[in-house]
């Protein structure tokens, strides 16, 4: 079993419909304490049956099997550069000029060889959507996920200008990708806190589409935070849950966090809540899920999570995107504000890159 945390671990000794009998059994953690893999060659010793996970720091108390082992090698797959597809969202700022719209902006597409050649496919293709409801709106999308664990971008995602009074923001939530193998049906629940743990917007959630691939569950999420005053110390809290496959339980898989809001000139999130000049951290997100519940104590701040143990490999994509104002400037947009034709035009709903 190559899993890293309990919820990815089937206690169950062997499936009564396998045709296989148990030998023996053994289990290594891929994931260091930082997140990091660890890579190598490793002989690991297998132990008899019923199957029990983690193993322990005494593995004495384990029936071992005599005169075996398993011989493992954890190692990182080179991808080839011409296999990335690089992603920018840039948003045109509130001003007298630009009226606040934002828009998606594609990368200047590169000139193709002579020689015809499979294009990649793009991370998401939008078929439709959904009646909107209240503060949400959901994409029904067909992904096409690319096979690398993590989409390269190296280009700067948000820019330092400083959020105003009465500004907005739309957060969306694509898709998850390379959830551990004990998961079905995929459900999301949103909701953001500030260092005092108090609850900023209303606490939101929705399920992925029932026809996509359960380890890479996409969503079409959408939410509008439309606060009057917003605490600059404010992040975002994902619960990723699934109905486990074995236990047939709800179960939480663990936790994505993005910080709303970071600092104009070092780019840092946010400690302190009387903070006057603050920059929204906009653009296009893939954020490591964490399987270990954040200690809520005060001042519950974004870095807290970060020393929480990571899932491998599994993701969260997110976009946080400045909310576009009125023709006049003066109060920002939401969805009930315009027909659902306009929603595009108006930069209201952007679809994913």
């Amino acid at each position: 079993d190559m899993s890293a945390s309990e919820l990815s671990v089937s206690r169950i000794s062997l499936d009564p419909n396998d045709e296989y009998e148990l030998v023996g059994y053994s289990a290594i953690k891929v994931n260091q304490f930082d997140g990091s893999i660890r890579m190598g060659k490793f002989q690991l010793d297998l132990y008899q049956g019923p199957i029990r996970v983690p193993i322990g720091e005494n593995p004495d108390d384990f029936n071992r099997v005599d005169n075996a082992c398993l011989n493992v090698e954890l190692f990182e797959p080179e991808f080839e550069e011409s296999e990335r597809v690089d992603t920018i969202v840039d948003e045109t700022l509130p001003t007298e000029e630009t009226k606040g719209a934002a828009t998606v902006v594609e990368d200047e597409k590169k000139e193709e060889p002579v020689e015809e050649k499979p294009k990649v496919p793009s991370l998401f293709s939008i078929i439709g959507k959904d009646k909107p409801k209240n503060n949400e709106s959901r994409l029904n999308s067909s992904a096409k996920l690319l096979d690398d664990p993590f989409i390269r971008n190296r280009k700067k995602q948000h820019r330092p200008v400083k959020f105003e009074k009465g500004w907005g923001i739309d957060f969306y939530i694509d898709a998850i990708r390379f959830l551990p193998d004990n998961v079905t049906v995929t459900k999301i629940v949103l909701h953001a806190k500030n260092s005092n743990n108090e609850t900023v917007g209303h606490l939101v959630g929705g399920l992925a589409d029932l026809e996509c691939d359960s380890y890479n569950p996409h969503f079409g999420f959408r939410y509008e935070f439309r606060q009057s005053r917003f605490d600059p110390t404010s992040f975002v809290m994902i619960s990723v849950e699934t109905i486990d496959k074995f236990s047939q339980e709800v179960r939480r898989v663990g936790w994505g966090a993005i910080p709303l809001f970071v600092d104009m000139e070092k780019g840092d999130p946010i400690s302190d809540s009387k903070k006057e000049e603050f920059t929204l951290l906009t653009g296009c997100y893939q954020i490591p899920i964490f399987c270990e519940e954040p200690y809520r104590q005060k001042p519950f701040l974004f870095e807290n999570i970060l020393k929480l143990q990571k899932l491998p490999c599994s993701s969260i994509l997110v976009r946080s995107i400045l909310a576009p104002l009125s023709e006049d400037g003066l109060r920002v947009l939401t969805i009930e504000d315009l027909d659902e034709k306009e929603w595009r035009i108006r930069g209201l709903l952007i679809d994913p890159p």
